[in-house]
């Protein structure tokens, strides 16, 4: 057997171990590239949410206006609400109950009638926020319901509005009213000390002008919800909100007067 001499030894052992080294980083990368494989990001883009409505800053998106294909095609309504909380709420279930589930009180109250309707509220939404919604329904319905004034109140009563600006807001959206064939609007509860108001004084205030503006356009008709609201068991213990009982008086009470309305009897 012939053994190498030293320079062949010298020179064999550092071959075997860059081999041996070669060999481990290559299995190194390959188990790094499995792994890689295995969590990569898809190159396929990842499709994007679809579209949430929204509303101006603490405005919530609306109540679905419509009761089917009318929204679609722009048909005319029979009979739209507008409104403040007091209306969202009695659609899509409020926050202060205990049972929160959408009743859409006004529309299956409008069902009852055979009316196409449309119901728009926003909690939060002064009169002046309304505007826009009430002008859109009024050239629609042949009857407009405004259930709108309480937070004019809350913003008299807090200093964030004076009664002069609050006029002016009603004034505009009466004035919005013209198209429509009839419209009701309902006063506001005066019951106090409330959240939302020390004394009753605000929320007076704002029914005289709303009263005010009644006087001078005959298609308006107001319907005297505040002295209902004062019967037991129709407001909540923030003295402006609705029970469930309280709702479906509202409810009753005012589709009852646009139907009135439409028939050209008196509200």
């Amino acid at each position: 057997m012939q053994i190498p001499n030293a320079a062949t030894r010298h020179f064999t052992v550092p071959i075997v171990i860059v081999a041996i080294t070669l060999a481990g980083l290559a299995l190194v990368l390959a188990a790094a590239t499995i792994t890689a494989l295995g969590t990569r990001t898809p190159t396929r883009p990842v499709p994007a949410a679809a579209p949430v409505a929204t509303s101006p800053p603490d405005r919530p998106a609306a109540v679905p206006a419509a009761d089917g294909p009318a929204a679609a095609t722009g048909d005319p309504f029979r009979v739209a609400v507008v409104g403040d909380s007091l209306v969202e709420f009695a659609e899509q279930g409020s926050p202060l109950q205990a049972d929160q589930r959408a009743t859409h009180r006004f529309i299956r109250a409008g069902a009852r009638h055979q009316w196409r309707m449309a119901v728009v509220g926003h909690h939060g939404w002064t009169t002046a926020d309304l505007l826009d919604d009430i002008r859109r329904q009024a050239r629609r319905a042949d009857a407009v319901v405004v259930v709108a004034g309480s937070n004019d109140a809350a913003r008299i009563a807090a200093g964030q509005a004076t009664p002069a600006q609050v006029q002016g807001w009603i004034r505009a959206a009466v004035d919005a009213l013209a198209p429509a064939r009839c419209a009701v609007w309902a006063t506001v509860t005066t019951s106090a000390p409330t959240f939302y108001w020390p004394t009753p004084a605000a929320p007076e205030s704002v029914n005289e002008l709303i009263a005010a503006e009644a006087a001078q356009h005959p298609n308006l008709h107001i319907v005297d919800w505040a002295a209902t609201a004062t019967q037991p068991g129709m407001l909540l213990a923030d003295g402006l909100h609705h029970t469930p009982a309280g709702t479906e008086a509202m409810v009753t009470d005012l589709t009852a007067a646009a139907a009135r309305c439409l028939q050209g009897s008196p509200v």
